[in-house]
């Protein structure tokens, strides 16, 4: 769970296609298209070559998409729609732009106050930009309206555990597992967080089910390795990651686990960690 890399969904989502509407002229012609409908053109336009860039890895150019086409929503027949904006803002999380991924969501949340997407989004950014508190104050205004959102679950767990308080991040993770028990992202950050408690028998039993999924991905594996070696459980740790990472990433991760070694403290532990924030 690191903080910087986020968004462990590299799928961004499609935009919703903004609805045009054709007026008859006694049924024999259709009216000429409105500025509005042209303008809402352009926004899906900008959307699909945005969402094709996205896809070719090439986010510099989907970016600029994306924010052409929140524009052009914004100049639209609505005045202000919300899922161009959305989609600007996760491009920019995906690329670590938190500050401006967290102006995007803001906008919307402007608008939109209970718009839990935007809650989660500027959540998010506030977490992946240290602002524990704040992230978990929106996160659990999004639970109390929508509880059945595991990613909003998942980040105030996240949250909550980077202010110290494993206990109630416990808890996050564990009523979104009472939801989804077969989650791995909530399973791996349960183990962390119960190894940072100090609760090693717990947290190794967890983790070794999450590293023995066959759903098991390079972040739940990194999870594992970090747990399995706060737990004392070195010789495992080292085995995974040399077997089942990349030979950077095991090195690196293995370098980091030498500097929490140095640290007193859970919450010296934790801050020194991060947590990767979920999306």
């Amino acid at each position: 769970m690191r903080t910087g890399a986020v968004f462990r969904h590299g799928t961004l989502c499609a935009l919703a296609l903004l609805g045009l509407q054709a007026c008859s002229n006694g049924g024999s012609r259709a009216e000429a298209p409105t500025v509005a409908s042209a303008t809402a053109d352009r926004g899906e336009s900008l959307a699909r070559m945005a969402d094709d860039a996205a896809a070719r890895g090439d986010m510099t150019t989907a970016l600029a998409f994306y924010r052409q086409a929140a524009l052009a929503a914004s100049n639209g027949a609505d005045g202000n729609a919300a899922g161009p904006m959305l989609m600007y803002g996760n491009a920019l999380m995906a690329v670590g732009a938190y500050d401006q991924a967290g102006g995007a969501f803001r906008r919307v949340v402007e608008r939109e106050p209970e718009n839990a997407q935007a809650l989660v989004g500027l959540g998010s950014a506030d977490l992946a930009l240290g602002k524990s508190t704040e992230a978990a104050d929106l996160l659990q205004r999004v639970i109390a309206r929508h509880p059945e959102d595991l990613r909003a679950r998942r980040n105030l767990g996240v949250a909550l555990d980077l202010a110290g308080r494993h206990a109630e991040a416990q808890a996050a993770y564990r009523e979104g597992l009472g939801r989804s028990p077969d989650d791995e992202d909530l399973k791996a950050d349960l183990a962390l967080s119960l190894a940072l408690a100090g609760d090693a028998g717990q947290s190794v039993a967890l983790i070794r089910e999450v590293a023995a999924s066959p759903f098991a991905e390079p972040r739940h594996l990194r999870n594992a390795v970090l747990v399995l070696s706060l737990a004392g459980q070195d010789q495992e740790a080292q085995r995974l990651a040399e077997r089942r990472l990349p030979a950077d990433t095991a090195r690196q991760l293995m370098a980091r686990i030498q500097t929490l070694k140095t640290k007193e403290t859970a919450q010296d532990r934790t801050a020194a960690i991060g947590f990767e924030v979920g999306g």
